[in-house]
């Protein structure tokens, strides 16, 4: 693809941010900036709890990507420091006035339906049942960076305006896991 057509497509489509390639905790660390600057500048008069709420939801799904995609690599043992491949976007949906955050990254097949129920179920409480279950999940240590995602999804749904919206889509014998959130 030719950069200005590239250039052209983002602008049309309203992207603020996008990244493709390997996400790291110090990525994760320096993106912190970067997003914050792209948001701030895409509108002056966005609120500041926005732009928060943009921010906290793309580290959240980073970090998901980053600990439990099936092409992880770990890159510190003592520590437990993965790596992984996936992309992020960062976009204006001018139909219906609200930011989205999107990532995509590879999956096993077996974590398909466990993604699915934890998603499901996440989207069917309430604000003040999420905040109950990220308590509960708190006191129990349950679901501390296993292969499961869990408080992090209830968090994206707390900071969402919508329900959180995922597809599973096979690809040249891969599975990829897409995960949308709005603000």
């Amino acid at each position: 693809m030719k950069l200005l057509e590239f250039k052209k497509f983002l602008q049309d489509e309203d992207i603020i941010f996008t990244y493709n390639g390997t996400i790291s905790q110090r990525l994760i660390s320096d993106i912190e900036g970067i997003v914050f600057d792209s948001i701030e500048s895409h509108q002056d008069q966005i609120q500041s709890k926005v732009i928060r709420n943009i921010f906290l939801i793309a580290i959240e799904q980073l970090q998901n990507i980053k600990n439990y995609s099936i092409d992880r690599v770990l890159k510190d043992e003592e520590s437990k420091i993965y790596e992984s491949r996936g992309i992020c976007v960062i976009g204006y949906d001018k139909e219906h006035s609200r930011y989205y955050i999107n990532t995509l990254n590879q999956v096993s097949q077996e974590a398909k339906e466990k993604i699915s129920n934890k998603i499901d179920e996440v989207n069917s409480l309430d604000d003040k049942a999420q905040r109950n279950k990220i308590k509960e999940l708190l006191k129990s240590g349950d679901l501390a960076h296993e292969q499961g995602a869990g408080i992090g999804l209830y968090e994206m749904a707390r900071k969402s305006s919508d329900k959180l919206v995922y597809n599973f889509i096979e690809d040249d014998g891969k599975l990829f896991f897409e995960l949308t959130a709005f603000v």
